[in-house]
């Protein structure tokens, strides 16, 4: 038992980098990591011909991505004109969800006695209709973008996650939240359930003050992390596109976000990891056909949102934002962002027979805090309204 602690310690602060010595290039926008990932090209003609292929696909690459950030400020244009209300005091209800001696249940019934004026029925956004939420002050709570992603984009993004779970199945853990208990995923014959979490840097359950260390998607065996790479290849373009909309949508959020995640680039325990990571976010949770509870993401960002996206091949989903009294329509291909750590969130039901997934994008508060990130401040509609990004 003492031999096996000090694995453990040893594995935490010298991990193994296990990732595979060649990578398929046959995966488009995949670029090479450290180390010769991919397989060296053969020959000069050869050499040329990759090189022109190569920047062909670049600029085909960069003129798509102008079109999604175009996208991205329309998105948030119209947002913001739609913006709703909602009578709360969010740094009120942030100094409640802090409070550490407090478990979450008290803090979700503190929150229904600060909320409890609020009418009982909730408000369904359901119209597909761009919205922003904030409270009283100004401070946003959240953006709801049904069909972020169109209808074949979702598609191919749920073949990427279902080739994914064949190469590293998804499993069942369940937290203290109930979030991952069996009786939470559909039953279906042949679906697939579960849930896999992709990191370049976290931390280790019950070591929060330890360096942040590559999730066991990437650090595990040479066929994860090998699967774990072509994934994320294969979602460069969205990972692209949502650092873009983070970053005009809460820009303070945002710089901390990349602040701490160019901390991780540069530690030789994490450059390996992160060099092919797209996105502001610390990580990516993959969950399949799961109906979360409500719940809040109690070790994220306070002011900072997660983003969550959902796709699959189903009708009939929302996100309840029960304290709130509001619930959002949650059809494939909408994102929403959310200030997660402060509002209990669930989703209980869709379609009889549909297959849902969920991309969760989150930063914990404790990364910002290791690398002595500054703690960034709540996004306002005033700020946003100031930015080129909506003016322009």
């Amino acid at each position: 038992m003492v031999g096996h602690t000090k694995n453990a310690q040893k594995k935490r602060t010298r991990p193994r980098l296990r990732l595979p010595a060649v990578v398929s290039d046959s995966v488009p926008g995949l670029t090479p990591l450290p180390g010769r990932l991919l397989p060296p090209a053969g020959g000069s003609r050869g050499n040329a011909g990759q090189k022109n292929q190569a920047g062909s696909s670049k600029r085909s690459s960069d003129k798509q991505f102008v079109q999604f950030q175009n996208l991205n400020k329309s998105l948030l244009r119209t947002a913001l004109d739609n913006a709703v209300t909602i009578p709360v005091d969010i740094r009120k209800l942030a100094e409640v969800a802090a409070a550490g001696s407090l478990t979450n249940e008290d803090v979700d019934s503190l929150l229904e006695d600060e909320l409890s004026h609020l009418p009982v029925q909730p408000t369904f956004y359901n119209d597909q209709k761009p919205r922003s939420f904030f409270d009283v002050n100004g401070v946003l709570i959240a953006f709801h973008f049904p069909g972020y992603l169109s209808e074949k984009a979702s598609r191919q993004h749920e073949e990427y996650l279902d080739d994914y779970a064949n190469a590293f199945p998804p499993k069942l853990s369940a937290d203290k939240q109930g979030r991952g208990a069996k009786e939470g995923y559909r039953t279906e014959a042949g679906i697939k359930t579960g849930c896999t979490h992709i990191s370049p840097g976290w931390h280790e359950i019950g070591h929060p003050k330890d360096h942040p260390l590559p999730s066991g998607s990437y650090a595990g065996t040479k066929k994860h992390a090998a699967a774990t790479l072509v994934l994320l290849a294969k979602l460069k373009a969205f990972q692209r596109r949502i650092d873009h909309l983070v970053k005009i949508a809460t820009p303070d959020p945002y710089r901390a976000f990349t602040e701490a995640m160019n901390h991780l680039r540069a530690s030789k325990e994490n450059a390996l990891h992160a060099a092919n990571w797209y996105a502001p976010f610390q990580g990516i949770s993959i969950i399949y056909n799961r109906e979360t509870p409500s719940h809040r993401d109690d070790k994220g960002c306070i002011s900072g949102v997660d983003a969550l996206l959902s796709v699959g091949r189903y009708t009939d989903c929302r996100l309840d934002l029960d304290v709130l009294r509001t619930c959002l329509s949650y059809d494939t291909g909408t994102l929403i962002l959310l200030l997660g750590y402060i509002i209990p969130h669930k989703v209980s039901s869709w379609s009889a027979g549909g297959e849902r997934k969920c991309l969760v994008h989150f930063t914990h508060q404790h990364l910002l805090d290791t690398f002595g990130v500054e703690k960034p401040h709540f996004t306002t509609l005033q700020e946003l309204r100031s930015l080129a990004a909506y003016d322009n």
